[in-house]
This record gives C-alpha cells, structure tokens and sequence, in this order.
C-alpha cells in the first residue's frame, strides 16, 4: 500500500476547527498525516520538556484513525553555545556528546509517544546548507542516524524510521551517505525507509527525459520526478538496501514563485494527480505527502493546497481523488500518416481515440479543455472541448502521448501514458527509381534515390522475391543513419539468378519505418 497523506502543525487552526478539518481529510481518501517536532522547542532548557503541541498532533491523528508521522529537526540553543543563533537551529549534532544529548531526547520522544506515532524521519534535507549548517556533511548525519536510530528503536520498536528528506533527488548524497553508515558499521535495520523531497520544478511528474544536475560538492541530483525515483532506487539496491522503500515526504508546485515561476492551479492540480499515480503504482514507494497543507506564520499559502480559509483547493482534491483511487482511466490514441508526400518521416497527426471503457470520460458533457503531454512533457496546453488532437508534429516509435482533461478548471482525469506505434508511417521525403537489365541469369539493377535533407535514412535495399517468396538480395546500401546530400545516392549491382518469375524491389528504411517503390515483375529463363 501507498500512502498519500497531508502535513500540517498542530497550531496551524484552533484543534475544533484542526479536528474538522482531518475528519474531512480522512472522508476525502488521505490515508496518514505528517508533523514536524523541533527539538529546540520541545526542550528549550536541557531537561525541561514542553511536549504540548506534538501531544495534540497524535491525539487528532489517534482520534481520527490515521497513523502520524513525525520529523525530528532542529537542535536546541543550549547545544551550540559556539554558533551564532540564528543558524543553531540547524546544526546536525557534531560530536559524541552532543550526539549522547539527541539520545536522550529521542528516547524520551519514542518513550512518550509509543504507539501512538508511526514512523519518525530523522532530520529535514540533510543535502543542503540551509538545514545543515555550515554545509551538507554525510559522515556528520551518518554518526547521528546510528545514534538515534538505535534510541529509538529500544524505546519503541513497533516505530518506523525514515532517513531526513533529500532536498530533490540527490543521487550522489545518497550514495555517500549510505557508504558511510557502511563504514560506521551500522546494522541493516538502521532504517526502514529513504526519505525524498522529489520537487521537479514545474515540470510534469510523469516526465520521462532525465534533467540532472550538480550539488555543491559534485555529486548528481536527478530533477526528473519519476526518473529521480528510479535512481533513488538504484542505490539503495546497489547498497543491499532491496528491501526498503521511498517516503516522498515533501512534493509540491507555488502557485506564486519557486523556482522558475507560478503555475495556474489548475495544472498544479492536475500535476498532483500524476504524481500520486506514479507514486501508488511505484512498488518502491511508501507513501507521499503534498507541500504542504495549510498556510501558517512559516509556509507561504502559495505553496498549500488549501487557502487561507482552510477550503480545499482543486490541488487538494486532486491528490484526495487519486488517494482514494477515483481518478484512473486508460485510453488508446489512433493516429493516421501525415501527408503529402514530402512530410518529414514520422510525423502524425489524428483524433486521439477514447477507449469505451473510460466510464466517466466519454459521456460527460462538462469537459471544458485538455491538455495533451508528449513524452510527459507538456507539449498542446489548455485545448478546447474533449476530444483531443494531435497536431502535426514529429513522432517516433515509443513515444508516448498523455492527455489531461478538465471541467470548469478543476481536474477531472489524467489518462495513464501509451506508447505511439508509428511501423505504419511511410517514409515521405525520400524519392528513388530503379532500372533493371537482364542479360541471360545475369539481373543487373540500378538504383537513384534522393532524400529531404532533414531526414536520417537508416537503409537502402534492393531484392528480388520469387513466386515462392524467396528474397534474394541483389544489392543494397546501410550505413546508418545517414543523410543523402543533394546529389542523392546512387548504386548498380548484378547478381545471377535461378530460372524463375521475380517481384523486384526497392526499399528505404528511417528509424523503423519502411516505404518502397512499386514493384517490377521479370523473368529468369
């Protein structure tokens, strides 16, 4: 099972109010909630605790039937009497004895709350300065981890836990900081699962193209929301970690900045559905929680899927919807071969076609516009009407097209990817005639072809086939794709035949698509 759940701070509304609102979230398909606990709040005074607010988080989730889970961040002032105060907050514990003092107070945490919070995350993205000052350091939070962990663990073991959320899908941190629990010696069991923040810009979620970059110290981030999963994957299994599972604590799209601007809340919408349909079909992802809920004094309202008046936004419906299972469909696209002839090979245009099956789709008359997606990027945004159309545009095997549909601005389905079958398409663009002589079993066959210079020719074949469909292949040229300049290409070949009728042929092949010229009828006595 995946969850999809909300975050929220137990002080964000007056707890009447707060408990409403997680009723409505449970009827609505959420199936968790998600609380942070800081430290440098919980015990502002070495040993004197103040657990009210984290007391209140577990007896709204308890009370509504939801499991919580908990972020352990931020260290207290008294801790760091060497850091300025404005960054002591986030300073992962560096030594022995500050380690020996976090013990204590997760013990303490696990203690008072056995059984009534799931899992506990340690830390909030590790991988940047902004939460791990004065910079990122894998050995640092691996010595922590252990520590804590190993607290935790003795003193509630039913408890789960969660590595600190990566800012994006950091590959290389990830790499490193797993050798480094490997060199520290810690047990397999050091935690249950990896914790992500797998923002994608704006980006769709089911792009499928790679964006990587670089942090600070070099190592891969992966910006591609599903492909950054995957690779997130690939190195815990490269570290014997096959058993564990993802916890997107954090992914989200602002309505008003971040970081290459807005997005209209009707596509955020839509983006939320992608992305928990992908995460409820990846078999490696536990569970994923929208950034973030509702707007307070620290979270910017841009970023919640509820406005300032606590009603859910079309984002929060959509991520409801999908918890819930409410929002697949499947769907098939027909595409006819592009013309005339000269079209650049590949390129289709057509209806896409909805399936019978899409109950919902097909006999609603409220769809208001679409979006169609290429390859999981948004490639013919806000069309109207409900039928889709592909317009002319340059498609190849294993493409995949997508399409969004909305009513009134609101989501109403996504259509899971199919792939583009193209095998059909004829080459257009690429002209060519053949000669033929005989001079007793002897066939000689003499080829002229021209090509538009746009495109790749991956073959030219010259055969003859006889009454029995045998192929005998008299000449021909691959090499690959190439592209035939203006003069053309041009071959002659022989090749002595047995006595018989033949069907004789020219053929030219691009990327995976054949077309040929008519075929000539000679006989062999």
């Amino acid at each position: 099972m995946t969850r999809v759940g909300l975050a929220f701070s137990s002080d964000a509304r007056p707890l009447p109010e707060l408990a409403d609102l997680i009723a409505e979230a449970k009827q609505a398909g959420f199936t968790c909630l998600q609380t942070y606990v800081s430290w440098a709040w919980v015990e502002p005074q070495a040993g004197q605790f103040d657990w009210h607010l984290l007391d209140q988080a577990a007896q709204l989730a308890q009370d509504a039937g939801l499991p919580l889970h908990v972020q352990v961040n931020t260290t207290p002032e008294w801790l760091h009497t060497d850091i300025p105060l404005s960054t002591s907050a986030w300073v992962v514990p560096r030594d022995a004895a500050e380690r020996a003092s976090m013990v204590a107070y997760v013990t303490a945490l696990a203690t008072r709350f056995k059984g009534r919070v799931a899992a506990y995350e340690i830390w909030n993205e590790p991988n940047i300065s902004e939460f791990a000052y004065p910079g990122p350091d894998t050995d640092t939070y691996a010595l922590m981890l252990i520590d804590v962990s190993a607290a935790i663990r003795a003193a509630d073991p039913a408890a789960k836990i969660v590595t600190g959320g990566l800012s994006r899908c950091s590959v290389g941190y990830a790499d490193h900081m797993l050798t480094m629990l490997e060199q520290h010696g810690a047990p397999h069991d050091v935690f249950d699962m990896f914790g992500v923040h797998p923002y994608s810009d704006n980006h769709p979620p089911i792009e499928t193209k790679p964006r990587t970059d670089t942090d600070s110290h070099g190592g891969e981030i992966e910006l591609t929301f599903s492909v950054g999963i995957d690779k997130i994957v690939g190195v815990l299994d490269a570290h014997g970690h096959t058993d564990k599972r993802l916890w997107l604590g954090e992914y989200g799209h602002s309505l008003h900045f971040w970081p290459t601007g807005p997005i209209a809340e009707h596509r955020r919408a839509m983006y939320a559905h992608m992305a928990a349909t992908v995460a409820k079909d990846h078999p490696r992802v536990a569970g994923i929680v929208p950034y973030t809920w509702l707007p307070d004094e620290y979270t910017h309202e841009g970023w919640c899927v509820a406005g300032e008046d606590s009603k859910p936004r079309p984002s929060y419906r959509a991520w409801a919807a999908t918890a819930r299972g409410s929002m697949t469909a499947t769907a098939m696209c027909e595409c006819a071969p592009a013309g005339p002839p000269g079209t650049p090979r590949g390129t289709l245009s057509g209806t896409v076609t909805l399936a019978p099956e899409i109950v919902g789709i097909a006999d609603r008359s409220d769809i208001t516009s679409h979006d169609i997606y290429i390859n999981g990027q948004l490639a013919q945004p806000d069309l109207p009407g409900r039928d889709p159309v592909i317009d002319t545009r340059e498609l190849r095997t294993g493409d995949t097209v997508a399409v969004a549909w909305y009513a009134a601005g609101e989501p109403v389905r996504f259509s899971r990817t199919w792939p583009v079958e193209v095998e059909s398409v004829f080459v257009h663009g690429i002209e060519g005639t053949l000669d033929l002589a005989l001079d007793g079993r002897v066939l000689t066959a003499t080829m002229d072809v021209n090509a538009d210079p746009a495109i790749d020719v991956d073959m030219i074949l010259v055969a003859a086939r006889d009454a029995a469909d045998g192929n005998y292949d008299i000449g021909g040229w691959f090499n690959g794709p190439i592209r035939i300049g203006p003069s053309g290409a041009h071959g002659s070949w022989s090749r002595e035949l047995p006595a018989g009728t033949y069907r004789c042929w020219i053929a030219w092949a691009s990327d995976g698509a054949w077309d040929s010229l008519p075929e000539q009828n000679i006989t062999v006595t």
